[in-house]
């Protein structure tokens, strides 16, 4: 037998484990959504035509205008990740402009500079 049957071979084999797992991955998944549906089901139908606390809950929630305060927390929420973004983009800028720079200093070392903040925002005497 050849090196090369015994490498064909072995690559068949590979490839038949490979499809048995991600046939493996995919009935995990399957199960476990039929699981949780078959547990979601119980709670219904045992739940159904009787007045809960979960009742008394929505009607607390519908009194006090939840709904506004779910839309001050998104957008609350909004706002904080624009800000948290615009830090990390500005810290990218930051350390990505060193380099820039560094390189453009050895092709040319009289350049001169663009006068930006390091994060590469404009100074504040510019915009005037």
């Amino acid at each position: 037998m050849s090196a090369l049957d015994q490498e064909y071979k072995f690559r068949l084999f590979m490839r038949m484990i490979e499809g048995a797992i991600s046939l493996g991955k995919a009935a995990a998944w399957v199960v476990g959504i039929w699981i949780a549906g078959h547990y979601i089901y119980q709670a219904i139908t045992v739940l159904a035509g009787k007045q809960t606390d979960a009742s008394f809950v929505v009607n607390f929630l519908l009194k006090a205008q939840a709904d506004r305060w779910v839309a001050f927390i998104v957008a609350g929420s909004g706002v904080a990740y624009g800000l948290n973004e615009r830090r990390l983009k500005r810290r990218d800028i930051e350390r990505l402009a060193k380099h820039t720079s560094e390189l453009e200093k050895r092709i040319d070392p009289s350049r001169s500079s663009s006068n930006l903040l390091p994060d590469g925002r404009t100074r504040r005497e510019d915009k005037l």
